[in-house]
């Protein structure tokens, strides 16, 4: 059982075969990798089946990978840190959540007087009223977690004008908010 038993499984299309090769001879690598990034089990548990499915789905790119278990660690690397972004996103919107309520309710219990859909209205319409790049950058910075670079990147800006758009929305979102009567 080898990186060519794996080759050979996914060339004759035996998915389940691929898979069932891919855990065994490299399954508590991978695990081990995304454990490293994530620190949770659970989490890790969930990087891990990711990355072998990606490598199912990327087959057509293996017969160009020497080394199987170095690439492996590529993917697995990657997934992780997506798997860490995704729940950094979740835990910010959660974040929002306890401090604006949602559609069904706050997450946490609000004082009586908190009217969360109200809350979330204000919000949406204070975000609606921020210029379009101020809202694009703070949205992708504290909704979408992304970095400063990844920011720039995707507005064509340098770090430090994306960091002067985040910190002239913040105020103007704040106070907004307040005229809706909506207290942080």
């Amino acid at each position: 059982m080898g990186d060519d038993d794996i080759r050979a499984a996914l060339r004759r299309g035996a998915d389940d075969t691929a898979f069932d090769l891919l855990v065994r001879a490299h399954g508590r690598t991978v695990l081990g990798r995304c454990h490293e990034i994530l620190r949770d089990h659970g989490l890790a548990e969930d990087a891990m089946q990711a990355t072998l499915v990606k490598v199912l789905r990327e087959r057509s790119q293996l017969h160009s990978v020497v080394n199987l278990r170095a690439w492996l660690m590529q993917v697995a690397s990657r997934t992780a840190l997506d798997v860490r972004r995704s729940a950094r996103r979740h835990d910010r919107r959660v974040e929002l959540l306890r401090a604006h309520g949602d559609d069904e309710g706050a997450v946490t219990p609000a004082p009586a007087r908190a009217d969360p859909a109200r809350d979330q209205a204000a919000l949406h319409a204070c975000l609606d009223e921020l210029e379009p790049d101020l809202r694009a950058a703070l949205l992708m910075r504290y909704q979408d977690d992304a970095s400063w670079d990844d920011i720039a990147a995707a507005l064509g800006l340098r770090v430090d004008a994306v960091r002067m758009r985040v910190k002239r929305a913040l105020p103007g979102l704040q106070a907004c908010l307040a005229r809706q009567g909506v207290e942080p």
